[in-house]
């Protein structure tokens, strides 16, 4: 696996030629699976409030265009996904929250024997579970910012204070990337949440870095 800076063009730039000539040398162009859909409550608001033209499936889109691979974009709340996904080479998930990121479509893909972009099932669990991640981040000695458990159905607390929306702490929604940050903090997007929703971790902040 080649790791690379996105914001290190001449790098993109590098990768993305490095693909066009492998495509090239294919008797038949990558067929690609485009996994979306509005699965997850984070993906139904990200596309209800999303200009097309901004939406990551665009932008996703244009490259396979520009790499010359075919592709479809793939509802997974279609009741032929299963069916249509095994007509592909490779599958591409582009959701957001349960579902798509936590390990589930991971393992239904790697069940169907079926090859896909991303980390595999134990690491989309882990990174996906708030609890675990930090703890396996912690059992592994890499830095992370204090954080606590928040039980659900009790106030949430940050050394023996309540936990209100401006402060030096975020709250994680259970199972979700967005947070519930001092207002201005957040892209305005990032709103999958409201103050009363299920949450289980109160993450320290590191300055307007939304760290977790």
């Amino acid at each position: 696996m080649t790791l690379i800076d996105w914001n290190d063009s001449t790098a993109v730039n590098r990768e993305a030629e490095v693909l066009r000539t492998w495509q090239h040398g294919r008797p038949e162009p990558l067929n690609v699976a485009l996994v979306y859909g509005g699965l997850s409550a984070e993906d139904r608001l990200y596309i209800a409030e999303s200009p097309t033209e901004q939406m990551s499936v665009t932008a996703l889109s244009e490259s396979l265009i520009e790499i010359g691979a075919t592709f479809k974009i793939l509802d997974p709340c279609d009741p032929g996904f299963i069916r249509d996904l095994l007509t592909f080479d490779v599958a591409l998930s582009n959701l957001h929250g349960p579902y798509g990121e936590d390990g589930r479509l991971q393992g239904l893909l790697d069940y169907l024997r079926k090859p896909f972009c991303g980390s595999g099932v134990a690491a989309s669990a882990i990174a996906a579970g708030k609890i675990l991640c930090k703890q396996s981040m912690e059992g592994l000695g890499v830095p992370t910012p204090a954080w606590q458990a928040w039980k659900e159905s009790t106030a949430a607390r940050w050394e023996g204070r309540p936990v209100m929306r401006r402060g030096p702490v975020r709250a994680e929604p259970y199972r979700c990337r967005s947070g519930l940050s001092p207002r201005g903090a957040d892209p305005p997007r990032v709103r999958c949440a409201p103050a009363h929703s299920r949450a289980e971790r109160v993450n320290e902040r590191a300055g307007n870095r939304c760290l977790t």
